[in-house]
């Protein structure tokens, strides 16, 4: 399968961890919704810092990485390639006063024939930067507008609408439409795995545990089988067959699943990243009360409260959760303490603020941020 845009940035991160912090400083995004030209840019100016430094212990990953760009990639990323990320870094070398010479050592063979096209070029020896080998041919995918991947987001951001306004027929319809678009692209694309995540959430929601159960399988087969495994895609698919597991009262499952999820969101930086392991910590003691650990249960719920710094929806759901489970562990006083806690934050639900990551859900579906009763 060739390499999409959507694997590119994750790719280059795996090569290049010194970028990993700088990178998460710059955006919040999604890999796909953020302009791959933009983030290559970025990326150009880092690898021209380090240049600078004379720090080129990673360059090798890094420009093993650009080989496979223009050797792997789809038509899109091999030009992006050249285009978004070696005429990028010469701009930016020659601006900085570096030689260009001081990159020749770590370039493959085809990066290095396009980055001494894009010289031709800039020196007018050459009108365009193309190809002009003697019986060598670039092979272009060719798609209808409708196979594209940006037809295909636009078909999962209307899905979302829908379903967040509960609408759950259309939403259905979109996601489906959206899961043959991605299939289209090819069968072990990302955009397959993330249009099965959707659905599966989707039928989360409507308790149809078989069918998202399927769904999140099929998902985490394709986000293991990629070249960089995306860690917050994994954990999310993780977190939903632990839920499955969870309303099957298979709680020995539910939990192994969830330490999985832990371990993982535990190494993330995500603007939702802290909201979403207090979320994972919270359903793990929700887990550990069915089996009645009451003392982990409690610890867990203890460590999602912490991470939960105001009051919000999912905090108040974790209160009433830990109440009802201190009920059931006998601590009466403690469980009222967390109800009247939970009772008051209630009658202040319209003027909760709302996490900018957070679904504004109505309060009867409250229950699928953080699992209910």
């Amino acid at each position: 399968m060739a390499i999409s845009k959507r694997q590119v940035l994750p790719l280059l991160l795996h090569a290049c961890p010194s970028f990993v912090s700088k990178w998460w400083e710059d955006r919040n995004f999604e890999f796909g919704e953020f302009s791959l030209y933009t983030g290559l840019g970025r990326f150009a100016h880092h690898i021209a810092a380090l240049a600078t430094k004379g720090t080129v212990s990673e360059l090798p990953a890094v420009f093993a990485i650009v080989e496979r760009l223009h050797l792997s990639g789809d038509s899109f990323v091999r030009e992006a390639a050249t285009i978004g990320f070696l005429e990028d870094l010469q701009n930016i070398a020659l601006n900085k006063n570096i030689s260009l010479d001081r990159f020749n050592n770590f370039l493959q063979p085809e990066t290095s024939y396009w980055w001494k096209r894009l010289n031709g070029f800039w020196s007018g020896e050459i009108p365009l930067v193309s190809d002009d080998r003697e019986g060598v041919t670039t092979p272009l995918t060719v798609r209808e507008p409708h196979d594209t991947e940006e037809a295909w987001e636009e078909t999962i951001k209307t899905g979302r609408s829908a379903m967040q306004k509960n609408e759950y027929g259309i939403a259905e319809a979109l996601f489906l439409d959206a899961l043959a678009r991605a299939e289209r692209l090819d069968e072990r694309h990302p955009c397959v795995a993330e249009s099965c995540d959707q659905l599966a959430e989707l039928f989360r929601r409507q308790r149809k545990t078989s069918k998202a159960n399927q769904l999140c399988q099929r998902a985490l087969e394709i986000h293991e089988a990629a070249p960089f495994i995306d860690s917050y895609a994994v954990a999310n698919c993780f977190e939903g067959l632990s839920w499955v597991c969870f309303k099957e009262q298979r709680y020995k499952d539910s939990e192994q699943l969830l330490k999985r999820t832990l371990l993982l969101r535990e190494g993330i930086r995500r603007i939702d990243s802290q909201a979403l392991t207090a979320n994972a910590y919270s359903n793990l003691a929700l887990v550990y009360s069915e089996l009645q650990k009451y003392p982990e249960a409690i610890k867990f719920f203890e460590k999602a409260l912490a991470v939960y710094d105001r009051d919000t929806c999912h905090t108040i759901i974790c209160l009433e959760n830990y109440g009802n489970m201190l009920e059931r562990a006998g601590h009466a006083e403690k469980a009222a303490e967390m109800n009247k806690l939970a009772s008051v934050s209630w009658s202040h639900f319209d003027q909760l603020p709302v996490e900018p990551y957070s679904l504004p859900w109505p309060h009867r579906l409250l229950e699928e941020i953080i699992w209910g009763k």
